[in-house]
């Protein structure tokens, strides 16, 4: 980074390290190392650090940079956007029940879920910690309520995943195994498989709805109604006992239960209810043959 470059992005007031944004926390770090490659001593590197960027760091956080202990991205490094079966199902989740969110007072990435079904989190949970190698993450109850949380936080996760949906397609789209691990991730989601064995999934993006449409068609023959409006913008609705109003218009997709079959084998159900419902009205189905 050249003096320029350094000198437009200081502070009015020097703050300290761990104040600032990521962002600029990644510019001290970098700022930093290349001072100390100057050879720099660490007192000359911390007041050089103040003058140049206005941030104040300690003494022995500078020393765990020298020596590689560590990094303003911490194990995020370790992502890398390859198209994976894991990193399919976890875009897939994200376009449905997942979400992301930023920390405003650590500056921590997350990735997120809350599901009453253990089983979906569990799922959710292992690709994650796969993407990102990181060990498994802890897991706890909402106060009062019946989900399941779990959060896993990477910088360079969270922003593959904020990009346009565009730029995801090629990873979804990259084989068989990552469309049919994308669907099982958004339907893992938002379905509903009602007693007689029918699919169906909901969404407020009615183009994600039809770019679904056309992956169940292409790979597996499915065909699916809609999207059909679902409930307006402003209507009531209740989940697990708390009141919400929509602030979008809901679409609904659904596919017949005579493709059933073929979605349980291609696809998969993760969630043991949603699977056990579908096994039963496909058995039924059967005997009734």
């Amino acid at each position: 980074m050249s003096e320029v470059a350094s000198s437009d992005i200081r502070p009015n007031l020097s703050v300290s390290y761990q104040r600032l944004s990521l962002d600029d926390q990644i510019v001290v770090h970098y700022r930093a190392l290349e001072l100390r490659t100057l050879g720099l001593a660490y007192s000359q590197i911390l007041t050089r650090l103040v003058c140049e960027l206005g941030a104040r760091v300690s003494k022995s956080t500078l020393s765990y940079w020298v020596r590689g202990m560590h990094e303003p991205l911490g194990r995020a490094y370790d992502f890398k956007p390859e198209p994976t079966e894991e990193l399919a199902y976890l875009v897939g989740v994200q376009k449905g029940d997942g979400s992301l969110n930023v920390n405003r007072e650590t500056y921590n990435y997350r990735i997120r879920l809350q599901s009453i079904d253990p089983e979906f989190v569990e799922e959710f949970d292992r690709c994650l910690s796969r993407i990102i190698d990181s060990p498994r993450h802890a897991t706890w109850s909402g106060a009062g309520r019946k989900e399941i949380h779990v959060v896993g936080c990477s910088f360079l996760l969270h922003q593959f995943l904020s990009q346009p949906f565009e730029k995801l397609k090629p990873y979804i789209e990259h084989c068989s195994d990552c469309v049919h691990a994308f669907l099982r991730g958004f339907f893992d989601s938002e379905d509903s498989i009602s007693k007689s064995g029918s699919i169906s999934a909901s969404n407020c993006d009615k183009e994600l709805l039809e770019y679904l449409q056309s992956l169940l068609l292409d790979y597996d023959g499915i065909f699916t109604t809609g999207p059909s409006l679902q409930s307006r913008r402003g209507t009531k609705m209740t989940v697990r006992g708390r009141a919400y109003v929509r602030n979008c218009d809901c679409y609904v997709i659904r596919m017949g239960r005579r493709f059933g079959r073929t979605f349980l084998v291609n696809i998969g159900v993760t969630i043991s209810r949603k699977r056990i419902r579908l096994v039963k009205s496909l058995s039924s189905e059967k005997r009734r043959v």
